[in-house]
């Protein structure tokens, strides 16, 4: 009988697990186990258990090999089922005893356990490096295939809440049986044309209006699984078993950073430190109308040499759970925190904000001379639905004109329409007053953003604002949610506080360019304003 060592026996991948058969070897009356074996491959198996081997010489078949001193061999055959037998060559499986393991004619006792035969190349993926931080580049490469193979790569992770997101690209080996999304187009699937980092930048979720955000920001990575599919793969098939697959870890903290809860006076939020004793430059992180606390980009930043706080201002621990209000006395507090710490570094920090946030870093920009450097992200120049009062200061609101929402094909909400035009005298008292902004601002702008028009606003800001002390980023088919790179595009998510998920806008390829060259110019931008930073390597 054979052992149950030898029960799960691994094909060649190089021709798909669609050629496997479980079954006796026929001819013979010795295999009464079950055994895979190959049917119509065209080509020689080359098999030991637990292993998985790859493309593969159709040279000479398989036959029953001699006992050998790391243990027995079998043969096997390919397109012949007839058993032969050359000189001094048993069929081993009426002996019995010994380990099983599959062999090929001429090897004889040459063929060391786990080691594949000459001629036998094993298919591979890898990502180089295997760890890394998520808004680093890192380099996939497919070995082991045969000169043009067609061959589906599919990337895919879990978030937390165990929503699957994932993306599927094809190609075509090269001469040399090799694949790399960096030298090779992508023929179709999730994207197209040569994108080295294509297969994470366009990761989709499986239910519609799920947003790809990491929450366990210094806890865990995300864990993204490369698999390798013979052939054209549309779609999952639970069936269906990759030649080849590995595991990435996406992290968005580097090693050393420390994060720190922050509940101190009225100021909620988080504290992420890089490694060592500092000072290091100071940034204040906010996003927008969801409320809550993100923490992700702060992450990010701290890897690259900030201290960053995280900064809750709704919807989170004892804050308000809507925002009725901007109270700017909130976040001058979170300021004065901030440069307190003895590793941040004064007299001036930085503030980084996305839609509500962005609109928020502005007034700060304008009102608290702290403020050396403001990077404002897809955000307005006025205040809209909630007054901001700070001391004796009270900016009147314009009101959102909600009876002017749009319901995409997919049914979520786009509120481009829904803001006035800022332009109308009407509410000039509502504009935030740039006109008093010391520090610098980089306005970075999506063009394709369905949420409002931030060119637009951009620009009256800028009109306003003295020489010199703010430039536009402005990328056509960005959509709204401009994030660092390795964040997939979200055209339309679900967020708290609306009744219907919320059309961002984009498109991915632009978009996902608008990220990389964006990212960089925030980082230098952030370093030029507020000193050096030592950025670590992940």
């Amino acid at each position: 009988m054979i052992s149950k060592e030898s029960l799960s026996l691994s094909l060649c991948r190089a021709h798909g697990p669609s050629c496997s058969q479980q079954g006796k070897r026929r001819g013979s009356s010795g295999l009464r186990g079950p055994i895979s074996w190959w049917d119509g491959c065209g080509r020689t198996v080359c098999l030991l258990p637990g292993r998985d081997w790859g493309q593969h010489s159709r040279s000479q078949p398989a036959v029953p090999a001699r006992r050998g001193g790391s243990g027995v061999h079998l043969g096997f055959w390919g397109l012949d089922p007839h058993p032969r037998s050359g000189p001094g060559e048993e069929d081993i499986g009426r002996r019995g005893g010994g380990r099983w393991v599959l062999g090929m004619r001429g090897l004889g006792n040459t063929w060391k356990r786990g080691v594949p035969a000459a001629g036998c190349t094993m298919v591979e993926v890898t990502v180089t490096p295997q760890s890394s931080l998520a808004d680093r580049p890192v380099q996939i490469r497919v070995r082991g295939l045969s000169p043009s193979q067609l061959v589906t790569l599919r990337a895919w992770l879990k978030d937390e809440q165990g929503e699957c997101f994932q993306s599927r690209a094809f190609f075509r080996a090269d001469g040399a049986g090799e694949v790399d999304p960096g030298l090779h187009a992508a023929l179709g699937g999730s994207y197209s044309g040569v994108w080295p980092m294509g297969l994470l930048w366009f990761l989709q979720p499986d239910t519609l209006f799920r947003r790809l955000v990491k929450r366990d920001v210094a806890g865990s990575p995300f864990r993204v699984r490369l698999e390798v599919f013979d052939g054209l793969s549309l779609a999952p098939d639970p069936k269906e078993q990759p030649l080849a697959s590995c595991e990435a870890e996406r992290w968005y903290v580097g090693p050393g950073v420390q994060r720190v809860p922050i509940r101190e006076g009225r100021v909620r939020g988080a504290l992420f430190l890089p490694p060592g004793p500092g000072p290091f430059p100071g940034v204040i992180d906010l996003f927008g109308g969801a409320g809550g606390l993100i923490e992700f980009r702060a992450g990010l930043l701290a890897s690259r040499g900030f201290a960053v706080l995280a900064l809750a201002f709704f919807a989170y621990d004892d804050l308000p759970r809507v925002l009725a209000q901007l109270d700017l006395e909130y976040f001058e507090e979170a300021v004065e925190l901030l440069l307190q710490h003895p590793k941040v570094r004064g007299p001036g920090l930085g503030v980084v904000g996305v839609s509500k946030g962005a609109e928020v870093a502005l007034a700060m920009a304008a009102f608290l001379p702290q403020v050396a450097a403001t990077v404002w992200i897809n955000g307005t120049a006025f205040l809209h639905g909630n007054p901001l009062v700070y001391k004796e200061v009270r900016i009147p609101p314009i009101p959102y004109y909600t009876e002017r929402v749009l319901f995409t094909e997919l049914g979520a909400m786009d509120n481009s329409a829904i803001f006035a035009d800022p332009r109308d005298p009407a509410y000039r008292a509502s504009a935030i007053p740039v006109e008093k902004i010391r520090g610098k601002v980089l306005f970075v702008v999506g063009e394709a953003d369905r949420s409002f028009n931030s060119k637009l606003f951009a620009e009256l800001a800028l009109a306003r604002m003295p020489p010199e002390s703010g430039r536009i980023l402005s990328y056509p088919g960005a959509g709204h949610l401009i994030e660092p790179p390795g964040s997939p595009l979200c055209s339309n998510s679900s967020i708290r506080g609306t009744p219907r998920p919320v059309a961002w806008g984009g498109e991915p390829q632009p978009h996902a360019r608008a990220q990389e060259d964006s990212w960089q110019e925030i980082l230098q931008f952030l370093e030029l304003q507020l000193g050096s930073v030592a950025a670590m390597k992940l």
